[in-house]
């Protein structure tokens, strides 16, 4: 599954926190054991968190819409799932290990 920001323009602060949640597959049970991120601008990305989204279906944050944040999605998304930061190609679980997503996990993800 490959989850991007759309393309945005960079804001003329010196740091801004930007976050989108998103759906997960629902239509059975998966563990992530592994994330590889995808960055298209090393010089301004410092690092990516994505969280695990407790019961996000009554949030008023649209999904797929990436919104101003700081340190935190909001949303009901506050479990740490997965991380990169400079210097890291993405991570991988042992396969008996992860998070659950789908149908009995984790429905929503928030990157910020």
């Amino acid at each position: 599954m490959t989850v991007r920001f759309p393309v945005s323009a960079v804001p003329q602060k010196e740091t801004t926190y930007k976050c989108m949640i998103f759906d997960l597959p629902q239509d059975g049970d998966y563990h992530l054991v592994a994330n590889k991120p995808i960055i298209d601008n090393v010089n301004m990305m410092h690092h990516i968190i994505v969280y695990g989204c407790g019961d996000a279906g009554n949030s008023s944050i649209p999904l797929m819409q990436p919104y101003d944040c700081f340190m935190s999605p909001g949303g009901g998304c506050s479990e740490i799932i997965g991380l990169w930061a400079v210097g890291v190609s993405g991570q991988c679980h042992h396969e008996s290990s992860g998070f659950r997503i789908g149908v009995n996990g984790y429905k929503r993800a928030a990157f910020e």
